[in-house]
């Protein structure tokens, strides 16, 4: 499976993803989809300690064992598969359309790692508008007290005084 690790946005506005891989099989090529934003730069993790090719253009990665390359051999503990560092579209990151490959050529079924809010506290209006400001903190106020909504933004899943911290300290571009 694939899943998000450590992941941060810079003073700049770019992010960067840690991309983290568990298996129980060998693999020797994947190829990724990324929407919400235009990649810059793939690099570490396994895909550079195994010597991998690695490719991309702004919404797709293909990397491979090619001719110098090792495949990745399963592993029972997650590892950096690689990081990614991107320009955002916006507050949300996903990566879709897995294909991960084998030695031979034959498809490793893979879990993709769903949407990543790169802007959790930017909530209003429902997910955002690239800012923390007084629009987030009047969403946070008027939501005070509910279950859930974009605006639980410390995980607690209830509007209150925990988020309003998150929300200031965040305060400005995301």
């Amino acid at each position: 499976s694939l899943s998000y690790g450590n992941w941060a946005v810079d003073s700049g506005g770019g992010v960067t993803i840690d991309l983290l891989w568990l298996s129980d099989e060998t693999i020797a090529g994947c190829q990724f989809d990324v929407h919400g934003g235009a990649v810059d730069l793939v690099d570490g993790g396994l895909l550079v300690d195994f010597d991998w090719e690695v490719y991309h253009v702004p919404d797709r990665v293909l990397a491979f064992a090619g001719f110098g390359g090792t495949p990745i051999p399963p592993s029972s503990k997650s590892a950096t598969l690689t990081t990614i560092h991107l320009a955002p579209k916006g507050n949300l990151v996903e990566i879709t359309d897995l294909v991960f490959a084998d030695e031979s050529g034959q498809e490793v079924i893979a879990d993709g790692p769903g949407v990543l809010n790169i802007c959790p506290a930017d909530c209003a209006p429902a997910g955002g508008d690239g800012r923390i400001d007084v629009t987030d903190l009047l969403a946070v106020l008027s939501a005070w007290g509910a279950p859930g909504g974009s605006c639980a933004v410390d995980g607690s899943g209830t509007v209150d005084v925990g988020d309003v911290l998150p929300i200031i300290s965040a305060w400005g571009p995301c």
